[in-house]
């Protein structure tokens, strides 16, 4: 009864239940828009960092890494755009509980990993600025090709829950709430729902302000310090005048 009883629920919801008609039109024509300036411009990015001159600069091989995560998450933006955009029902027709866990791992990872990448891009090109003579030695493709693989491995460990059990199949039908934890799961729903959220956002908030003290603070205090350093200088060549002229009038 116990295991019948969930599968019951969700093939009425699943009947009864109509997405509106804005949202069926927000599949349809934004993710038309989307799928189509997102594949070309990936796809030309790809092409473009993929050349062998730019492959051998490090902010070349993190755009490549950039556009195919960003690929990654537009194609399993497909599922959505058929299902929900077209009416097509994979409910009952696939696997679903494990489509639902696949897509949105892979949603999730790649969309966490584009976001970070454009991070280390930034700090790619604050070196590159900050230390002209060293950034040679500093930023080569397989160093910053070690720190994506990093944060790859990091990024699939902290959304690995997703690939078990606990997720999978919520209110098939409803086009924000068709994949998630089940609603007769109270404990991982309210994890999934809330300490989930805050764990993320205790991350990245953590993560941005380590990166603000390391990397934008101590440029700004460089360059606040420059006016300190030029009015320093020029009183010491004040200075030199007025000792000229003492030794010239004597």
């Amino acid at each position: 009864m116990n295991n019948t009883t969930p599968v019951n629920f969700l093939d009425y919801f699943y009947d009864s239940f109509f997405n509106p008609l804005i949202t069926i039109r927000f599949y349809q024509i934004g993710y038309s828009i989307t799928f189509l300036l997102g594949f070309i411009g990936n796809t030309a990015s790809l092409l473009t960092f993929s050349r062998s001159k730019l492959r051998k600069i490090s902010t070349g091989c993190l755009f490549i890494c950039l556009a195919t995560s960003d690929i990654l998450c537009l194609l399993m933006s497909v599922f959505d755009y058929i299902e929900f955009g077209f009416k097509v029902p994979l409910y009952r027709h696939v696997a679903y509980s494990e489509l639902c866990r696949f897509r949105t791992f892979v949603m999730n990872v790649a969309q966490v990993a584009s976001a970070w990448i454009l991070v280390i891009v930034s700090i790619d090109r604050w070196i590159r600025t900050r230390f002209p003579f060293k950034s040679n030695s500093i930023c080569t493709p397989k160093k910053v090709l070690i720190a994506v693989a990093m944060l790859i491995m990091i990024d699939i460990g902290l959304h690995s829950h997703i690939l078990t059990p606990l997720f999978g199949i919520s209110l098939p039908g409803h086009a924000s709430l068709a994949c998630g934890p089940p609603i007769y799961n109270s404990e991982y729903f309210f994890f999934y729902y809330l300490t989930w959220n805050i764990i993320q956002s205790y991350f990245k908030k953590n993560t941005f302000s380590k990166l603000k003290r390391a990397v934008i603070i101590p440029n700004q205090v460089e360059h606040g310090s420059q006016p300190n350093n030029r009015q320093g200088n020029i009183q010491n060549q004040m200075l030199i005048k007025n000792n000229s002229a003492e030794n010239y009038r004597n």
